[in-house]
């Protein structure tokens, strides 16, 4: 074989391998950084007493967690972080579950209802819940009981 023939085939080796890693898809998951985990889990810790406060005061569970949403969502832009909240709020003694959406992408819930940025729906989901964000599907069980329970997803946007 002479010098020619064997730079074709180093070439052509080079082309495969080139047209093969090229043909997959990569889901890249950012860790968050350290100042958007302390938000999260000082969102989660506080939504914990909200929602406690709120039963105990007899208070609209839903429109004080939005509360605490929108002045976690102003206190990360005072910290130049541009954070997205997405919740379900299940309440079952009402039969009710609040979904607000306060990212800057629309959500499907279940496949069937569409909710869009900086609005909220009231649905019964049932006992399976799929959220489906910019084509990544969440999914949760959602177990019988009285407890009230609320999924979120926050997001840098």
């Amino acid at each position: 074989m002479n010098n020619k023939s064997q730079l074709y085939i180093f070439a052509a080796v080079i082309f495969c391998t080139l047209v093969f890693l090229s043909s997959f898809s990569y889901v890249v998951i950012e860790n968050p950084t350290e100042e958007v985990k302390q938000i999260y889990d000082n969102f989660i810790f506080e939504s914990y007493y909200t929602i406690n406060n709120a039963v105990y005061e007899n208070k609209d569970i839903n429109q004080q967690v939005k509360n605490l949403t929108i002045t976690f969502i102003d206190y990360s832009k005072q910290k130049n972080i541009n954070l997205g909240i997405f919740y379900v709020l299940i309440i079952p003694a009402r039969e009710k579950s609040y979904i607000v959406n306060y990212l800057n992408s629309k959500a499907n819930i279940n496949l069937i209802n569409t909710i869009l940025p900086g609005t909220e729906e009231e649905l019964n989901i049932g006992k399976n819940l799929t959220i489906e964000l910019d084509n990544r599907q969440y999914s949760f069980n959602i177990p019988e009981g009285n407890d009230i329970q609320l999924k979120v997803l926050i997001r840098k946007q």
